[in-house]
């Protein structure tokens, strides 16, 4: 089940970075139409955030040690005015990667730049990869 997984998430992987998702001056572009805030919080924390600021997207990197090498894991963490939820998925992702999984998913809606929370459980399914290897 997880190769099948894998396979879709490679496959929609290029398309993601077909979107033409940019990264520049603090904003995310999306098809050149600024669509996110973007904000290092610290040098392991970046927010993402709706250009009205209504709902916020952090995601953190971790590490934590292992018998010989560390194991990093990132966590994101979606809060709004009326939610707060968090997912954990192994590995480092970079800012563009998580930016990218957003419009990738339709959590962050590259036409309206706005979070749509219908497309949580999807995004969930594009970033936890972890959740599978637990059971």
């Amino acid at each position: 089940m997880k190769k099948i997984w894998l396979f879709f998430f490679m496959l929609s992987a290029g398309t993601v970075f077909a979107q033409d998702i940019l990264l520049k001056g603090g904003m995310v572009y999306v098809k050149g139409k600024p669509c996110l805030k973007v904000s290092s919080l610290s040098l392991n924390s970046t927010e993402f955030s709706d250009l009205e600021g209504n709902y916020s997207v952090i995601a953190k990197t971790y590490s934590v040690p292992d018998e010989c090498l560390p194991v990093f894991y990132t966590k994101v963490i979606i809060s709004g005015p009326d939610t707060a939820v968090a997912f954990k998925a192994v590995g480092t992702y970079s800012k563009k990667t998580i930016a990218a999984l957003l419009v990738r998913s339709g959590l962050a809606d590259p036409q309206t730049c706005k979070f749509n929370l219908k497309n949580l459980k999807r995004f969930r399914l594009l970033f936890d990869e972890s959740e599978d290897s637990q059971k």
